[in-house]
């Protein structure tokens, strides 16, 4: 189940049936599209129907948001929860910081998480000035270092070529690609592996040949 608070469901979905079907979502936003592609987003639409995938209609309250996700887990068994992101959702608690409401906010879906048996994945803002860093650190996490406490895995998706930078620091090519760093992972370990980056579908891909994990042995994928 996804929680956009940025994004309309209109857009989500043609962004979703944009990754399934190959096809621009600014194409199919436009409405010209050629009958072959128009049968290709039906199909993509109907893959995504069959999916289960739920898109939420809810404010930016937690409270709202939580009741959300327990009427689907309760009502179609929901597993996994996705809000993008968490520097928009309001806690509504006066006299306290906005860094203790976003720390605050993190604790509580974890809790809610740990809870009920789910998975709660949080899209995080990173500070201003990190595109300056060559890569994203935990210290970058916007708003509140408690976001890093309250977290079980903290991954970051960094992508040279959005900065200008046609390499990565070990001389590869980072055109088209993008390296997702774990930076924090109770249990399973830090580790990084590199994608394919589909710019015009906002789509990730597995590389051909591997994921490069390392260094860390113990990292379970």
């Amino acid at each position: 189940m996804l929680f956009s608070l940025e994004m309309s469901s209109i857009q989500i979905t043609a962004r979703a049936s944009s990754m399934e079907s190959g096809i621009s979502s600014k194409e199919i936003l436009n409405s010209k599209l050629s009958q072959v592609q128009s049968n290709d987003i039906r199909n993509s639409v109907s893959r995504l129907f069959d999916s289960k995938l739920f898109i939420a209609q809810s404010s930016n309250k937690i409270t709202s948001i939580l009741s959300s996700m327990m009427s689907y887990i309760l009502k179609e068994n929901a597993q996994l929860f996705v809000v993008d992101y968490l520097q928009l959702v309001t806690l509504n608690q006066k006299g306290i910081s906005r860094e203790q409401e976003v720390g605050q906010m993190a604790r509580i879906f974890k809790n809610f998480a740990k809870e009920n048996n789910v998975c709660i994945i949080l899209l995080s803002q990173l500070k201003r000035g990190q595109e300056s860093k060559n890569e994203p650190s935990l210290s970058d996490l916007r708003d509140s270092g408690q976001i890093e406490e309250a977290a079980d895995i903290v991954m970051f998706a960094h992508r040279p070529e959005y900065y200008g930078i046609d390499t990565f620091e070990d001389g590869n090519s980072a055109i088209g690609k993008a390296e997702i760093i774990i930076s924090k992972g109770r249990n399973i370990g830090l580790a990084r592996f590199r994608l394919n980056f589909i710019s015009h579908l906002t789509k990730f891909t597995n590389e051909t040949n591997n994921f490069n994990i390392q260094p860390n042995d113990d990292f379970i994928f």
